[in-house]
């Protein structure tokens, strides 16, 4: 067989995208403030882009003032909360105190080892014993550490963290600390009636003592520092107007973008052609700007009309019960274009309702076996589910194999025991063991 080389021409079709069709698609899938990012981003390399902020926003978080005060006796209410630390809150009250110079040092070089928890996580004494502290100076350092507030900030472990706050509290249960010292193990696995036992006690003073420990908290330090406030900025508006329901986008939710009619009337006039060239070029990205925003929009306001038409229910009532099964497909049929396309306009978008701000992907649901033959929504069985948990005797809570019973018996919902483990489980629902409580009739 003879090889060579030769030259031949061959017809192919390629699917290309152009740099402005990409870019196109990245700012559909961009939130209000990441293409609010980008947008300003753009004006500082184009001075054509010209971004007129809006002079009045829409307050889209509603709070009622309870003494009827205008809103100039609120102003203080809009001023950031530069809240402290927890390392300069615990600072500030050790100057206060009156414990010696080495004790403080040593509290000092402590604070400095917690954890965004509180937590102290090295041993005390092996870590000042370094800086020259001794056994008995390390160990009051601790106690000073220990002394401040938050109550329990300081502690080596959890059982430490809860009995230092207990023991801040004059009205507990009776048998708190003592439980929590010496069967804390036992309490926390819900050995309850081994713990009651060895305590020589009933099952009712644990379940006291439970409830008292309820209103504790695990992590003293996590109320101070990294507590910056996010905002969310709604891109599409959910109203009701002459019953009926209406989306549209939050036109506060992006300034108006416009071309600067300095640079405009300079480019007409100058006579400079790499000018000219250069200012066409960045005239031209900011109508391209323009045009890709209002196509944005009307993506969004098609795709929440469709949630609208199917999720009408919900709109009504508000309840998560009533939304019906909705995937990315149908909404991909209904509007005419590619899943994937639907699947960008719902990331990071959220619309105002009059139910709360909501997440567009919070409207679509999976659907679940039903004897109903339209169907029932993975968050309808979860919100029948909760409902259930909820009205159950809690002295012989449900069981999951009971719970799928009862909801394929009531509403013809066919759940396996792993299905409704896993729902339990997504809405932080703890097991039957852990929902039992006891009184005088329920010991057994």
């Amino acid at each position: 067989m003879k090889i060579g080389a030769g030259l031949s021409q061959e017809q192919s079709l390629k699917l290309h995208l152009s740099q402005e069709l990409k870019q196109a698609i990245t700012l559909l899938q961009y939130s209000s403030a990441e293409l609010m990012q980008y947008i300003q981003e753009l004006a500082l390399d184009n001075p054509l882009i010209e971004i007129k902020e809006n002079s009045e926003l829409s307050v889209f978080y509603h709070k009622k003032n309870p003494q009827g005060k205008s809103g100039a006796a609120n102003l203080i209410e809009l001023v950031h909360d530069r809240s402290a630390s927890l390392a300069d809150h615990l600072h500030s009250q050790l100057r206060m105190t009156k414990a010696s110079g080495s004790v403080l040092a040593g509290a000092r070089l402590l604070i400095e080892q917690l954890d965004e928890n509180g937590y102290l996580t090295k041993d005390a004494v092996v870590l000042l014993g370094g800086a020259g502290l001794s056994v008995s100076e390390a160990q009051c350092s601790l106690l000073a550490l220990q002394s401040l507030e938050p109550a329990g900030v300081g502690a080596r472990t959890l059982q430490e963290c809860l009995l230092l706050q207990i023991e801040r509290i004059k009205e507990r249960p009776e048998l708190a600390i003592n439980v929590i010292r010496d069967h804390f193990m036992l309490f926390a696995e819900r050995s309850w009636k081994t713990a009651a036992k060895l305590a020589n006690c009933r099952l009712e003073d644990i379940q006291e003592v439970y409830d008292f420990i309820q209103t504790l908290n695990p992590k003293p330090g996590s109320v101070y520092g990294g507590n910056q406030t996010s905002y969310v900025i709604p891109d599409l508006v959910v109203k009701c107007s002459e019953g009926s329901w209406e989306a549209g986008c939050n036109d506060e939710a992006l300034p108006e973008i416009g071309i600067s009619p300095v640079y405009k009337k300079l480019k007409g006039s100058s006579e400079e052609r790499e000018l000219k060239k250069y200012l066409a070029e960045k005239q031209q990205q900011c109508i391209w700007l323009v045009k890709t925003i209002d196509q944005r929009k009307e993506t969004m306001v098609k795709v929440m009309k469709e949630i609208l038409a199917v999720q009408h229910r919900f709109f009504r009532t508000g309840k998560q019960e009533t939304l019906k099964p909705l995937t990315l497909s149908d909404l991909s049929e209904a509007c005419g274009i590619h899943e994937s396309t639907v699947s960008r306009t719902l990331r990071g978008k959220y619309v105002q309702t009059p139910f709360g701000t909501l997440e567009m992907k919070s409207f679509l649901t999976n659907k679940i076996s039903s004897e109903n033959e339209a169907g029932q929504s993975a968050a309808g069985a979860k919100e029948m589910l909760a409902r259930l948990v909820r009205d159950e005797d809690k002295t012989s809570p449900l069981s999951d194999q009971m719970i799928a019973a009862v909801l394929l018996e009531r509403h013809d919902l066919k759940l396996s025991r792993r299905t409704v483990a896993k729902y339990r489980d997504q809405l932080k629902i703890p097991s039957s063991s852990r929902r039992r409580r006891y009184t005088e009739a329920g010991n057994d």
